[in-house]
């Protein structure tokens, strides 16, 4: 046999058959590997979206809070969230159901929309979505987004599947299990100026 254009003596090839058995091992590995990551979060900016009012908007901006990735931080928990009410004048049961809706997000894949056509059929958040079945799931989702613009954006069922298994290897964030409800994507905001103070730690 010839390497390189070169013949290999037996010695040679004894030495080479390792080292391509371990490369044939870390590529399946790598390969295996990708496909096990955790799920990437697909965070925005509030400027971008509709997913809070324009009151709200500027409340939040008031103590930096301003795409959605700091809003999960400061609504998972129970006492930042009862902080960011009195700083925004925005009532805690918004401030859960923006949880909820940050929550999803950190699903790589899901949008704001499809947060909205996941809410409007039941998924309120990563840990509802882990318990889901893609076919009944899709089924759902065309039924609760039936006559709205959703109905053409709906994944396949295996994307579906891969939110699924995704939102399964996610950790917790929290501290409450939502109620399933219709979606509200700009509601019972307050305009008040929110006291600009220091965010908890």
């Amino acid at each position: 046999m010839n390497i390189g254009g070169l013949p290999a003596s037996d010695a040679t090839m004894r030495s080479v058959r390792p080292i391509a058995a371990v490369l044939a091992a870390l590529t399946f590995a790598g390969v295996e590997a990708a496909s096990t990551l955790p799920a990437a979060a697909s965070h925005y900016r509030f400027a971008r979206i509709e997913m809070v009012t324009p009151a709200e908007r500027a409340a939040l901006a008031a103590v930096d809070v301003r795409d959605t990735r700091a809003l999960l931080h400061y609504t998972a928990r129970l006492s930042h969230r009862v902080w960011l009410a009195r700083a925004t004048r925005i009532d805690l049961d918004r401030l859960a159901e923006l949880a909820a809706q940050c929550d999803l997000l950190r699903v790589d894949g899901i949008g704001p929309s499809m947060v909205e056509a996941l809410h409007r059929a039941g998924v309120m958040d990563t840990g509802s979505l882990s318990r889901e079945v893609p076919g009944p799931l899709l089924g759902r989702l065309r039924a609760a987004t039936k006559g709205t613009s959703l109905r053409y954006r709906l994944p396949e069922e295996s994307t579906l599947s891969w939110w699924i298994h995704a939102a399964r290897r996610l950790r917790p964030l929290l501290d409450f299990t939502p109620a399933p409800r219709a979606f509200e994507s700009r509601s019972r905001a307050r305009p008040e100026r929110a006291a600009a103070r220091r965010l908890p730690a």
